[in-house]
């Protein structure tokens, strides 16, 4: 049965009426797809089908302003001794990475701001900066030098205009998106979102994707005035996670999720809302990725 609906999902995909062209074709879903899949970032160009492995690595984010692609690396020999130990790293347009925050416990989801100068990024508080909370998130300069910390806050992101969304962490008492357009001060968006997680930004700024974990597991969008709250993913027992917003902010790419523990498969969903279509790569097969992504 699940293999019949991918099959049905490709074909929909496809169909080029209605304003819905496939991915590639004029006026469809267009670009690439960076993504990780068993402890590699991966790409998928859209108007090849073509998955291309690039390095070792999590969470990749490639700066629109520097061009340069950040990530976490998880190696023993180059980021520390304990098994938490991991490093942000950044590779120029020459793709040689070097370590630009080592030893950093758990970190996760890191990010250039978009002026270059600021690295954002979440994890543990072994900088004993965060009072009772054992996660936070983190504001570095590019000499590693810590400018701010927001305990208990994670999934940190960055507007094109520069300002700081980030997302309540249930289970140290916060919930909700706040945003910190300072860089200093934040403070809650939205008015009562059960417990949004793993948020995305569109193009133009005005609205926020993200995962409703503390009620169906789907993706919703609000807008960045925290108001208007719209679901867009309905996959019944299954998982939506990682939304990203395609270039032009018209689409979204998900990780369809059997079990939230679980790796997905990449999805498809209008931003406005819609059918879900699973992105099938050029053998047409569905395309299995875990954790956060981006669409450029």
């Amino acid at each position: 049965m699940r293999r019949a609906s991918l099959v049905v999902g490709f074909l929909l995909l496809a169909a080029c009426d209605k304003g819905k062209p496939a991915p590639g074709a004029p006026g469809g879903p267009a670009g690439v797809i960076s993504f990780v899949e068993g402890g590699q970032l991966r790409e998928l160009d859209l108007a090849t089908s073509k998955v291309t492995a690039v390095r070792p690595g999590r969470d990749p984010m490639r700066s629109p302003a520097t061009r340069e692609d950040v990530f976490i690396l998880e190696e023993k020999k180059l980021c520390g001794k304990e098994p938490d130990d991991r490093c942000v790293m950044v590779a120029g347009t020459d793709g040689k990475a070097v370590v630009a925050v080592r030893s950093c416990k758990g970190c996760e989801l890191p990010s250039l701001s978009p002026d270059g100068t600021l690295f954002a990024y979440a994890g543990y508080c072994r900088e004993k900066l965060c009072g009772n909370s054992s996660h936070a998130s983190f504001l570095r300069d590019r000499k590693g030098r810590i400018v701010h910390v927001f305990p208990s806050l994670g999934s940190p992101t960055w507007s094109a205009d520069g300002r700081l969304l980030l997302a309540g962490d249930s289970l140290q008492g916060r919930v909700g998106i706040f945003l910190a357009p300072d860089h200093l001060k934040e403070a809650r968006l939205d008015a009562n979102l059960a417990d949004p997680k793993e948020l995305a930004i569109s193009p133009d700024g005005k609205t926020i994707a993200f995962k409703q974990s503390g009620a169906d597991n789907q993706i919703y969008t609000v807008g960045f005035d925290g108001q208007n709250p719209k679901k867009i993913t309905e996959l019944g027992e299954h998982t939506a996670s990682w939304p990203a917003f395609s270039p032009d902010g018209k689409w979204l790419v998900i990780q369809d999720k059997e079990r939230s523990w679980q790796d997905g498969t990449l999805a498809l969903v209008p931003a406005a809302g819609g059918a879900v279509t699973p992105l099938l790569d050029d053998k047409k097969q569905p395309i299995k990725a875990g954790g956060r992504m981006q669409w450029r």
